[in-house]
């Protein structure tokens, strides 16, 4: 993939956004909440990989 808007450049974008922003508003909610620290893994690699896919549509559209 290259960063040309053939997608490389949404995955990216979205990859951010994934690991940078929403990650780290599940683990809070989730800290706080006092649930099982594996559910941070799971829930934020869905959340990293859903904004990832998000961000390559999106570019590609």
């Amino acid at each position: 993939m290259t960063l040309d808007g053939s997608g490389g450049a949404g995955a990216v974008s979205g990859l951010g956004v994934g690991l940078f922003l929403v990650t780290p508003w599940v683990a809070t909610n989730y800290v706080f909440a006092d649930r099982n620290p594996r559910l941070i893994w799971i829930d934020g690699g869905f959340a990293t990989g859903g904004c990832t896919i998000m961000g390559i549509v999106l570019t590609i559209m």
